[in-house]
């Protein structure tokens, strides 16, 4: 990255410090409207190999702003957090080189008008974040628009991927009237018109759609138990006795005689709670040794129990990091686990490449990608339609839009997720996480309940709003009510279609160019 002037580094930098600054908790949403614009100045003439070099180190600066709670994990030492964070910044900056190098590549092809393919090649290279083993689009640009209620609600058409595409359809516009308004005036201001209707269109459709009134019945009424327990404590020695008091008497105030359903964050306790006997079919059964703490709670409240717990299967030896509901009475047991597991955290990606690094201690877990894509049912596994099914998505899974769509798709009522984000401390990441799930209720039009150990815990209603709220790093118990799933949005049906569409635009583009350049040799401009 020598080569690269100071000026392409300045404003490579700039451009990575505004995109980082927009995403929760800070209310700087609109800065992402305009930070790619110093990104496509650096690029502007450049040729595609050095763009590539410009897109790397401004990904790198974007990352390394962004995602920086990784180098404050609680339970592996600093420097080597320090080191997982630097590392996990420069694997997600190759992602923003296929943005960048297609998009001034196929300048040899059409020219000047080359930003206007941006909005597709990036869109494009969001995706590849969502399909490979590293799978991790938490920087998804569309997520720092998730306070922006009035302007997201048009993820039920296109999700998130398509919010950024639009985001970056702005960018693209401020910087044609900025580069303009040197040159042409009344074209500049042509361009700053087309961004202010842009940003209207999507207002006037947000504010059509957040004037609904919920049309479904209310389905349940949750408990939602935060203990606010600390990592040290919780993992620690004692923790396993420490959380179970903890559970036990925040469950056992919940008096409410209309309470339906009970819910507990993810790894509620720090041991197999639910597993396979050995020499047992696929049934999953509590474990002997918290059947009097699960007895206890269900007693009180009368009403199933829905938790994350870790699960040994014995039949294969594997662990599963997974959601599960337990019958009062009986304490039957449905399950489902996790198949989204957090890159280098939960599981190592490409094991049979990369699987040295466990050996190394870098403290991942060795959880088992589960198969099974489950609904579960309050009124239990063998209901059939009576009781209420849901989708339950366990922590990291609830950044990924198409695990929601899968629950919803399969007649999923409405939507838990479980999780336990104490593992960064305070800092931004419990913040972010809770205002993901905004995008995960608009997309899919359902009903949310999100149980969190420290917090954020809440219930989202299908525009995203949240109407119960559990303040971060405070023991609060939550109770509110959940519609059924609202109505079935375009998303819900088509999926990514605006990833497929920027995926074969961005093959044109690569052809087209190739085509051209072969044909007469044409340049860069």
């Amino acid at each position: 990255m020598r080569n690269l002037t100071r000026r392409e580094w300045s404003l490579t930098l700039a451009s990575g410090a505004l995109l980082a600054f927009s995403f929760p908790p800070f209310p700087t949403a609109p800065l992402a409207w305009i930070a790619l614009i110093p990104l496509i100045r650096a690029l502007d003439g450049r040729p595609a190999g050095h763009s590539i070099r410009i897109g790397y180190v401004f990904g790198l600066f974007y990352h390394l702003g962004l995602v920086f709670w990784i180098a404050f994990h609680t339970q592996i030492p600093g420097p080597l957090a320090v080191a997982g964070w630097v590392a996990a910044s420069a694997i997600l900056a190759l992602y923003v080189i296929v943005a960048t190098g297609v998009s001034r590549y196929s300048a040899r092809w059409i020219g000047g008008w080359w930003p206007w393919t941006l909005p597709f090649t990036w869109t494009a290279s969001e995706y590849l974040r969502f399909v490979t083993e590293f799978a991790f689009p938490w920087s998804t640009i569309g997520h720092s628009q998730a306070r922006m209620l009035g302007l997201i609600q048009q993820a039920d058409i296109w999700g998130v991927l398509g919010v950024s595409f639009w985001l970056v359809c702005l960018n693209v516009i401020a910087h044609q009237a900025y580069r303009s308004a040197f040159v042409n005036q009344r074209r500049a201001w042509q361009y700053a018109g087309a961004f202010a209707l842009v940003l209207l269109a999507a207002f006037t459709y947000g504010r059509y759609r957040l004037s609904e009134q919920p049309t479904q019945p209310v389905a349940l009424t949750v408990a939602i138990v935060q203990p606010n327990i600390d990592m040290d404590v919780k993992w620690g020695p004692g923790g396993v006795g420490i959380s179970r008091r903890a559970y036990i008497e925040q469950s056992r105030e919940i008096e409410s005689p209309d309470v339906d359903l009970v819910i507990w964050p993810e790894t509620a306790l720090p041991d197999y709670m639910i597993y396979n006997p050995p020499g047992s079919t696929f049934v999953r059964v509590a474990n002997p040794r918290y059947r009097g703490m699960f007895r206890a709670v269900t007693e009180h409240t009368g009403v199933p129990l829905v938790l994350g717990s870790p699960v040994h299967d014995y039949r294969i030896d594997n662990a599963y990091n997974s959601g599960a509901i337990l019958m009062p009475g009986d304490l039957a047991v449905q399950t489902y686990e996790k198949r989204l597991l957090v890159p280098f955290g939960e599981h190592v990606p490409y094991d049979r490449l990369l699987g040295w690094l466990e050996k190394l201690n870098l403290g991942i877990a060795h959880w088992t990608v589960g198969e099974r894509n489950v609904l579960l049912n309050t009124a239990g596994a063998n209901a059939g339609d009576s009781g209420r099914r849901f989708g339950i998505a366990i922590c990291f899974e609830s950044v990924f839009p198409s695990v929601m769509r899968s629950f919803v798709r399969q007649g999923a009522a409405f939507l838990v997720i479980v999780t336990n984000d104490a593992w960064f401390g305070n800092t931004s990441l419990i913040y972010q996480h809770a205002e993901f799930a905004a995008f995960r209720a608009i997309e899919t039009r359902s009903w949310i309940a999100r149980a969190a150990n420290t917090g954020i815990s809440g219930i989202y209603d299908p525009w995203g709003r949240v109407t119960q709220k559990g303040p971060a790093f405070t023991r609060a118990t939550l109770i509110g009510s959940l519609g059924t799933h609202e109505r079935d949005t375009v998303y819900l049906a088509l999926g990514d279609w605006i990833a497929w569409v920027s995926i074969a635009a961005t093959l044109v583009l690569l052809l087209g160019t190739w085509w051209r350049t072969r044909s007469d040799g044409s340049r860069v401009r």
